[in-house]
């Protein structure tokens, strides 16, 4: 008994120090705008005749609230942008001088 309310407490401290730390990045709801699925992730199109068009590339970071569904896992495979796309424009800026 006496060791199951000890498990208990330290269940209890685990989960208020991990709720501490997220409030820590806490951020006020009427200042943050909505992101459509649209605006933060690109549709990349797959396969020999490029017909698959079910993956899909991060284009925006951004936080989800607590009322987010997640998707099947086939859906969250996510694809990273490359670094060096990123940095192309000022590789060309580059290239230009």
């Amino acid at each position: 008994r006496e060791g199951q309310s000890r498990a208990k407490v330290l269940s209890n401290m685990i989960k208020q120090k991990r709720k501490e730390k997220a409030g820590k990045w806490e951020v006020p709801l009427p200042k943050v705008r909505a992101q459509g699925e649209t605006e933060v992730l690109k549709v990349i199109r797959t396969g020999k005749r490029k017909k698959k068009a079910w993956k899909r590339m991060v284009t925006k970071v951004c936080f989800v609230g607590d009322g987010f569904t997640r998707k099947p896992p086939k859906y969250e495979r996510f694809i990273r942008p490359m670094e060096n796309m990123l940095r192309l424009p000022t590789i060309l800026k580059m290239m230009d001088v």
